[in-house]
C-alpha cells in the first residue's frame, strides 16, 4: 500500500474530510513566527511564509488528487502516473 493510499483509508476509516489544498492554519501566527523561525536554519533560502508554501504546496496539493498509483519522482521533482 503507497502513503497516499494508507493516508487516504485510515482517513475514510476515521470520517476525516482530507483537504483538497494545503493552507496554513492560524495564517496570522505563521505569517509572523515563520520568518523568526526560518533565520535559525543555515542555508534556507525560503525566509518568508510566502516562499515556503510557493515550495510545498506543489507537492503537497497532488498527494490528496493524484491516483493511487502516482509517484513522486525524485530526481524531477514531478508527479509520475497522473494520466
Amino acid at each position: 500500500m503507497t502513503r497516499c493510499a494508507a493516508v487516504r483509508a485510515q482517513a475514510s476509516r476515521r470520517g476525516i474530510v482530507l483537504p483538497r489544498r494545503f493552507d496554513i492554519p492560524n495564517l496570522d501566527h505563521w505569517s509572523r513566527h515563520y520568518p523568526l523561525e526560518a533565520r535559525k536554519v543555515r542555508g534556507l533560502t525560503e525566509q518568508t511564509l510566502g516562499d515556503a508554501v510557493s515550495i510545498v504546496r506543489p507537492f503537497v496539493d497532488p498527494f490528496w488528487r493524484v491516483p493511487l498509483s502516482a509517484r513522486l519522482d525524485p530526481v524531477t521533482l514531478c508527479w509520475r502516473g497522473l494520466s
